[in-house]
């Protein structure tokens, strides 16, 4: 559609802040691995899917080996007998989007605008399966209850009447793999989807 629109090619990359830029696509859009920067391994999932597995080729300082960055994809790795090998598809991590109550998705970027006015370093929103949300703050100064009234009543107008909760914390706790993510949703499937 964006190619349709702009009357032009379309480069699609993908990478992350920890690792870089892992591939992009070719003239036939495939995602082509930069193989000089990067060693991307896939292995099958119980879905049928494959987990990427990363190892980072240029940074000495921290170095990344076999590190599951939590991205899937929908085929192996794909090695040709010339060039770089190439990814079928990166389906990301659907848990990084929340659910409403009547089955939209909401991109985490949403709740970012929300709290980014409030005294917070950082904050994780996290939605339990029952669709509640618990919005952690790393709080720089107390919260006022007027923020607090306010971040509630937006949060849960955009999940369409989903209960939310606010906790102030002094440090945020990290995720096994020992990153911080904005938004995680444990919710299975649209609650709502098909409704109506």
């Amino acid at each position: 559609a964006v190619a349709r629109g702009l009357d032009s090619s379309v480069l699609v990359e993908y990478g992350s802040v920890e690792c870089g830029n892992m591939a992009a696509s070719d003239e036939a859009g495939r995602l082509r691995i930069r193989q000089d920067h990067v060693l991307l391994e896939t292995v099958e999932r119980e879905d049928d899917g494959y987990d990427i597995l990363v190892t980072v080729l240029y940074n000495r300082a921290f170095p990344l080996i076999r590190y599951r960055i939590g991205d899937v994809t929908s085929q192996p790795i794909h090695v040709p007998e010339q060039g770089f090998a190439w990814l079928a598809d990166v389906g990301g991590r659907e848990n990084d989007f929340l659910w409403t109550a009547t089955g939209r998705r909401v991109h985490p970027q949403a709740v970012k605008h929300v709290v980014e006015h409030l005294p917070v370093s950082r904050f994780t929103a996290r939605q339990d399966p029952a669709g509640v949300l618990e919005l952690l703050l790393e709080a720089t100064a107390p919260l006022s209850s007027a923020d607090h009234h306010h971040v509630v009543h937006r949060l849960e107008k955009m999940l369409d009447g989903f209960p939310v909760r606010i906790e102030t914390v002094a440090q945020l706790p990290a995720n096994p793999a020992g990153k911080h993510r904005w938004v995680v949703s444990e919710v299975d499937a649209a609650p709502g989807a098909g409704a109506g």
